[in-house]
């Protein structure tokens, strides 16, 4: 009759076979009234939870209901405003310094009130402002106003083509590939290097030929290494799946879900 009348029970418990616990809203709870009549089932309230019930309570209690306005109206006015300021993603001190005194200087600081801040604005300003930024992004999550960044990557020194240059290892490895198209290979496939080493001269020349001195240009594949230190914790959970299944059987009737384990014979209600 409930599922019909769309009456809506929550946290249903069976006792004894025979008593039904259950949680019913107001609105329900005098339709639930004439359901009991109809099925001549008997209805108590055992416990009663919710706002209205505490507010008609303690109704004659003035100071209670204005005290709580106040400390609602703080609440409110305390999550408005700016509690922290950081810079994420950038582990240069003397840069997030920077950042946070630019930040400063343009009016956004602790208890500034967070939804007068024009993020667009201070990204715009601390980009300007810092030759090390070339991007940022503001934003605000809870009270605090965090500042995402990326570094500016210096472009690498050129080398014009008519200049006389070698090509050499800037770190250590074992060469897999080399390829060159101006200049001379001094080293070849599976030889080790160091940083520094010459791979490719710019010095062209043997027995019978003058020395030739040219912008070496070309390719260079090695196979490289590095070494990074961990901690392993002493003991670590694990979860190992067996490959065993089991199969539950079930029905949903109006939000409210029944279940029945084969093996152990029982119902479950979720």
């Amino acid at each position: 009759i409930c599922i019909n009348k769309k009456i809506l029970l929550n946290n249903i418990n069976i006792e004894n076979g025979c008593i039904l616990n259950t949680n019913v809203n107001i609105k329900d709870y005098k339709r639930l009234k004439q359901v009991c009549k109809k099925t001549g089932c008997k209805m108590k309230i055992v416990k009663k939870v919710g706002l209205p019930f505490i507010i008609n309570r303690y109704r004659k209690r003035k100071l209670i209901f204005f005290f709580s306005i106040i400390v609602v109206a703080l609440l409110i006015y305390a999550n408005s405003l700016i509690w922290k300021i950081q810079v994420i993603n950038s582990d240069d001190l003397e840069l997030n310094t920077n950042i946070l005194n630019t930040v400063e200087s343009l009016g956004i600081q602790k208890f500034t009130n967070k939804y007068k801040v024009n993020k667009d604005y201070i990204a715009n300003e601390l980009i300007i402002k810092l030759d090390e930024l070339s991007w940022v992004e503001i934003g605000i999550k809870g009270v605090t106003l965090n500042i995402d960044i990326r570094k500016r990557i210096d472009k690498p020194d050129i080398v014009e083509k008519d200049e006389i240059c070698n090509i050499i290892a800037t770190k250590p490895g074992v060469i897999e590939k080399i390829i060159a198209r101006s200049g001379n290979a001094v080293v070849k496939k599976g030889d080790v290097v160091d940083k520094g080493d010459l791979l490719i001269s710019g010095i062209i020349g043997s027995e019978h030929i003058e020395d030739m001195f040219v912008h070496s240009e070309g390719e260079v594949y090695a196979r490289v290494w590095f070494s990074q230190k961990i901690e392993v914790p002493l003991y670590e959970k694990k979860v190992t799946y067996t490959g065993k299944e089991k199969n539950v059987y079930g029905t949903n009737l109006k939000n409210i879900k029944f279940f029945v384990d084969i093996g152990k014979l029982f119902y479950i209600m979720a």
